[in-house]
């Protein structure tokens, strides 16, 4: 058959390697000879051209491009009705992205912390974790450090004002 051979011929174009062509190589292949670049290949269409050759309109008719689309009118009851609809199908489409309140307004409208309930917890048993210090203790341990770094402080400004005294 001739399209298998058609087939055949188009693979066997492309069988080999195909690499890059550099940029300017075009300009570099010689024009054949008898070859005119901007000779037409079939007669150009003429100017005028009759009513039967005039493209056709394919999706609306000219006339239908300037109407001015009107909706029908809606009462309240109406638009109330498609409202909810449509907010009820937005609300159980999984794909819809609902908007959020930004979180500015989020903290405006919040009552406060007050309505967060606060339970004291009695723990029988206090919570010690191994290698750290409790938290009491954690605390201490702070004041401490923050002491010897006021300390080594002030002994570096003595120091200095002893140096400074003698010079």
């Amino acid at each position: 058959r001739s399209s298998d051979l058609v087939a055949e011929e188009v693979i066997a174009l492309f069988a080999g390697e195909l690499n890059p062509v550099a940029p300017k190589a075009q300009k570099k292949v010689p024009v054949p000879d008898g070859l005119d670049l901007d000779a037409w290949i079939n007669e150009p269409p003429s100017d005028s051209e009759s009513e039967d050759e005039k493209p056709k309109t394919i999706f609306h008719e000219e006339e239908h491009k300037h109407t001015k689309h009107t909706r029908p009118e809606m009462g309240e009851e109406e638009l109330a009705k498609r409202r909810a609809a449509r907010k009820e199908e937005q609300a159980n489409n999984p794909f819809y992205i609902k908007t959020s309140p930004s979180p500015q307004k989020a903290y405006q409208d919040a009552a406060g912390v007050d309505h967060i309930p606060v339970v004291q917890i009695d723990l029988s048993v206090p919570l010690k974790v191994p290698g750290l210090p409790m938290s009491d203790q954690y605390v201490k341990l702070e004041e401490e450090r923050r002491h010897k770094q006021k300390q080594e402080k002030d002994k570096k400004k003595k120091k200095l004002n002893k140096e400074i005294g003698r010079a």
